[in-house]
């Protein structure tokens, strides 16, 4: 009876542990925003893959808003008409909401099914949408479309009416012009280069100016008979926008920065005091404030442009690549140019750490004893000893702009994976040197972990271990399937004298550092392994579509998703008493693991050193041990013993669930297992 209890209570603890819920964290903020509008009181801007979000006060949160009305998340424009607002997606056409962006209706008839809608403007009545298809035009608010024939044969791009004449960017064949509503188009290039792509148009005191992909912004004051360009101060040819703001104007560029103008353009200012993104992609005036939409979020200035501060706050739908705690600092790194960002209150606030990384793609990080580091693509590697307030680029020895994959500190040495190997520093990053003496078949690394002297690199090659801090390598791949340990393995964990490894075929485990593999994949439903992580008796395994959990290395995966949605998980972390995950698209999310570490630390304490396999076992069960063995029923009757565990034939036994008993002079170990 006292084992039966036993039993009862530890299956009711571990269902407990199961029902706790991972919930999105409030952050970080960054998303590439494409397009601004207001409506009423509401504020929208449209992102990059990410969809619609909205706010009241710029200065305050956004907030996420994306009915099942508006499925694309690609928002290139808006056209606010009254009340209604119309949004053009990318290769999914036209909607419109009239109650300022919480609803959404299609307005696409007639349009074909895959249309990408550059932009929405309204002449005399007329809804006018300039497409991949070419020119559509509405005279029912969008509920038909008709193609404009006579520009049927090129997209379209930027649009405008001044007066009764209509201007269009067509293709790369400069602008065209009607007189006559859109019945017929003449060529208007007169001044432009050959071959402009004309993105957008706006008016100042009367005249037309148009914005080129390629040759910068340009005047017409003569209502587009000729034109004359305006940017010859400006730095850079791809203006991306063009906002005027009383009488003056501020242009954005995809590779140039921000510029503003006092005299109609005549002359232009680099305004880049707090900005930190690569590219700038929309522009537009909210009151007295202007924004920016760029490729790591929302920037407002309320000083003409003068300076700048990010406004992203509540923009979490971000792919984090990395994951790193350091002390009580929860350090999380972007993918797409969005630098590192800190929290230092378990992930109820992130701050973006804009400074000398600025937008890198940080893809790891690891720490020493005063310094931390971080791994980028393109940029190599930085330190920053004050908590990320301020970076030093650490990259003597490597390779000019080295793509770094992962990064590990043993307590004396730092380990950098690369794309051209491993390097080692024994100065604390001041310098690196190359060691891949025995790594053949490529040196590109994707995995890493080290155990003092020891470590476990996959690379092109294969897997490879060393027993020396890297002096030389060895092959470690007996027992791997060799499409697997060609850049298959993605995480490596050392389990006391183990190595656990995540790849994109499952789980593998070696009790003899790498000299033999075998698989641990018993109720891993998903292979694709992206991440692992280890804690207090549990390991954890993310995966192309969520987290699985194994305790007390039983052999059994159980799937530990609940709350997070179907996405692939780039990187795990743990910080007080919570497990925290980076997704695809989706931000961080965390979990408790206090339900799990009290069932472990009051009713179930099987060592880290025991392992019992195949699990489900149908004739033998193994166990990396040779104890005398009990194995037992649900209810506590003795069903097998013997002397030696290390190979046991369980064929007599029926089909269920059973538990283990393995006794040792000093201590007992009880390990559930399931028979087939």
């Amino acid at each position: 009876m006292k084992t039966l209890s036993f039993l009862f209570v530890s299956f009711f603890l571990f269902s407990l542990s199961l029902k706790s819920q991972w919930v999105q964290t409030s952050g970080p903020y960054m998303a590439q925003i494409d397009c601004f509008a207001e409506v009423g009181s509401t504020f929208l801007c449209g992102t990059n893959a990410y969809g619609l979000y909205s706010t009241n006060n710029i200065n305050n949160s956004w907030s996420v808003s994306n009915p099942p009305s508006l499925p694309n998340t690609d928002i290139n424009c808006f056209f606010v008409d009254g009340t209604n607002v119309y949004a053009g997606t990318e290769y999914d056409g036209c909607y419109m909401s009239s109650d300022n962006g919480v609803s959404w209706a299609p307005k696409k008839t007639g349009m074909p099914s895959i249309t990408n809608v550059a932009k929405i403007a309204k002449w005399n009545n007329i809804l006018f949408a300039t497409t991949n298809q070419g020119l559509y035009k509405s005279v029912n608010n969008g509920n038909n479309w008709s193609l404009v024939s006579a520009l049927s044969a090129n997209p379209t791009y930027g649009f405008i009416s001044v007066g009764n004449t209509l201007f269009v960017g067509r293709g790369n064949n400069g602008i065209y012009s009607s007189s006559d509503g859109g019945s017929n188009w003449t060529n208007s290039s007169v001044g432009l280069p050959l071959g402009s792509t004309v993105s957008s148009f706006d008016t100042l005191n009367g005249n037309i100016l148009a914005v080129t992909s390629m040759y910068g912004l340009f005047l017409s004051n003569d209502n587009g008979l000729t034109w004359n360009q305006l940017s010859n101060n400006i730095p850079t040819n791809d203006i991306t926008s063009i906002t005027v703001f009383g009488t003056n104007l501020l242009a954005t560029s995809l590779s140039g920065g921000v510029f503003t103008s006092i005299d109609y353009g005549n002359s232009w200012v680099n305004q880049q005091n707090g900005l930190f993104a690569k590219s700038y992609f929309s522009s537009c005036k909210f009151g007295t404030s202007l924004i920016l939409g760029t490729d790591n979020g929302v920037y407002k200035s309320i000083d003409q442009g003068q300076t700048w501060t990010i406004s992203n706050q509540g923009l979490a739908n971000t792919t984090v690549y990395s994951l790193f705690t350091n002390n009580s600092n929860l350090f999380a790194g972007l993918y797409y140019n969005g630098g590192p960002y800190i929290s230092q209150d378990n992930s109820q606030n992130w701050r973006w750490l804009n400074n000398q990384i600025g937008y890198a793609h940080v893809f790891c990080f690891t720490a020493s004893a005063n310094r931390i580091f971080a791994g980028t693509g393109a940029m190599g590697i930085y330190y920053s000893t004050n908590n990320g307030t301020t970076w030093t680029s650490c990259n003597t020895g490597l390779y000019v702009n080295e793509y770094v994959s992962t990064l590990c500190y043993n307590g004396t040495k730092l380990f950098a994976g690369t794309i051209h190997g491993v390097y080692t520093s024994t100065n604390n990053g001041t310098t690196w040197q190359a060691t891949n003496s025995g790594i053949i078949g490529g040196l590109s690394v994707r995995g890493m972990a080290t155990k003092g002297d020891s470590a476990v690199v996959s690379t092109g090659g294969g897997v490879f271990v060393t027993v020396n801090g890297g002096t030389n390598w060895s092959s470690a791949n007996n027992g791997l399937p060799p499409t697997t340990s060609t850049f298959g393995f993605t995480s490596f964990i050392y389990e006391g004298t183990k190595i656990i490894a995540g790849s994109t075929n499952g789980i593998y485990i070696s009790y003899d550092h790498g000299q033999n593999w075998t698989t641990i994949n018993t109720g891993l439903t998903n292979m694709q392994v992206k991440c692992l992580l280890s804690t207090s008796n549990s390991i954890f395994a993310g995966t192309s579509s969520g987290v699985f959990l194994m305790q007390n290395l039983s052999g059994n995966w159980i799937n530990y998703s609940s709350g997070l949605p179907s996405i692939s998980i780039k990187s795990l972390a743990s910080l007080n008493n919570e497990i925290y995950c980076a997704t695809e698209g989706k931000g961080v999310w965390k979990n408790s693991v206090s339900e799990i570490t009290t069932f472990n630390s009051k009713f179930y304490k099987p060592s880290n050193d025991v392992l019992v396999f195949p699990n489900p076992a149908q004739k033998i069960l193994q166990t990396n041990t040779n104890s005398s063995y009990k194995i037992y029923d649900v209810l506590g009757n003795l069903c097998l013993s013997g002397d030696k565990s290390d190979v046991i034939n369980v064929e007599p036994l029926k089909n269920g669930v059973y538990f283990i008993e393995l006794s040792s002079f000093d201590s007992t170990k009880k390990i559930r297992f399931v028979k087939e």
